[in-house]
């Protein structure tokens, strides 16, 4: 819904804009389709814990769960800020539609570190059962998402950073909202003291899982950024 609403609001500015965003839009559902398919792992190992009566393994679950959907988001957006000037060129944009896809893919890197730790504290909240506070925290961003491109476009005329920035903003409050809801209305503690341990001891089965579940959408992400180069190079 998030990247729909961008590209709304970037034809709105021009189709100048849009079109190369649009394009280049498989690279970043690689980000958003694979990071929380990967930490939907917490809920299933979480869930394992739970039911097999080990709970004192169900926490460092959700904290290596937390790490390692960080650990990807850091990577991916780092990587996306890095490439930014470059993908578009690799995928066959011309000089001027490159400059724009430049410009999205570099605001855009700073999402993912907001989206990353969305999703494991969500992942925290389905495995609790929970799942009514994911579609308030769904409605938070969506909300605080067109509300602030609506006033950032169509009341102050800002450009496309604006609408990459009213995004942000959006996955933020969702963000905040789901760690105040686990560690407040849920209680849940996260610790330090051993916790390196605890989670060395899950590492393995949110591996095995994450990995299975994750190459699915990873697959399908890098056969549209393929059919998306193929595309541009036909100038369709």
């Amino acid at each position: 819904l998030v990247l729909l609403v961008d590209l709304w609001f970037l034809s709105h500015l021009a189709d100048e804009v849009a079109a190369p965003v649009g394009q280049l839009l498989p690279i970043v559902w690689l980000g958003t389709f694979v990071i929380p398919v990967f930490a939907g792992t917490g809920v299933s190992v979480a869930s394992q814990f739970m039911g097999a009566k080990q709970h004192a393994l169900v926490v460092p679950a959700y904290m290596m769960n937390l790490a390692l959907t960080v650990f990807m988001s850091i990577c991916f957006g780092t990587a996306l800020r890095i490439f930014a000037p470059e993908i578009g060129r690799w995928m066959g944009l011309d000089q001027s539609l490159n400059a724009v896809a430049a410009t999205y893919l570099g605001a855009m890197s700073g999402y993912f570190l907001f989206m990353g730790v969305l999703v494991a504290y969500n992942a925290v909240l389905s495995s609790r059962g929970m799942t009514h506070w994911l579609m308030y925290s769904s409605f938070l961003l969506a909300g605080v998402n067109l509300a602030l491109a609506s006033l950032f476009v169509l009341v102050f005329h800002w450009g496309l950073r604006s609408i990459v920035l009213a995004s942000i903003i959006g996955v933020a409050s969702a963000m905040a909202l789901s760690v105040w809801l686990v560690h407040v209305k849920l209680r849940v503690r996260f610790y330090l003291k051993g916790a390196a341990r605890d989670m060395l001891g899950v590492l393995r089965p949110m591996m095995r899982i994450g990995i299975a579940n994750a190459f699915e959408p990873f697959s399908y992400s890098a056969q549209q950024i393929v059919l998306s180069t193929m595309i541009i190079g036909l100038g369709v």
